[in-house]
């Protein structure tokens, strides 16, 4: 396994990295907050607890950030609001992709890797339809 090849591993176990978190974050910030992004920074924590009741993503209510919602906020650039769904899906992408390098690479069997590529190659192109599709309505 060459040099480049242990590159792209730990590029890819970094990746991996970037999606747990960005899992974890989602889940953690929905039970608490019912949003993605929490409430907003210059709240104490009692503003904070108080604003988790009483605002409408708070606890009790359904808040899921759609498709559209998400192109919105990153048109606004406000990424505050998308990080943990940026992590996750960039993560699943950046792992797919370097480790179909890793295994290219490194492998006597490139068969593999190509088809790790192709996986990514295939998902990059549906996240690029999904965020640039023009909202219906």
């Amino acid at each position: 396994m060459g040099n480049i090849s242990v590159l792209f591993l730990v590029l890819a176990v970094l990746s991996s990295a970037a999606t747990l978190v960005g899992l974890l974050w989602m889940l953690f910030a929905y039970n608490l907050w019912g949003h993605p992004a929490g409430p907003p920074s210059h709240l104490s924590p009692e503003e904070a607890r108080r604003w988790t009741h009483a605002h409408p993503g708070g606890r009790g209510t359904d808040h899921r950030m759609s498709w559209a919602q998400m192109r919105r906020v990153l048109q606004q650039g406000n990424w505050r609001e998308v990080w943990p769904l940026a992590l996750l899906i960039g993560g699943i992408g950046a792992t797919m992709a370097f480790l179909g390098l890793a295994v290219l690479l490194g492998s006597d069997k490139p068969w593999n890797g190509i088809i790790g590529l192709l996986m990514a190659a295939i998902y990059a192109m549906a996240v690029y339809r999904v965020m640039g599709a023009e909202t219906s309505g």
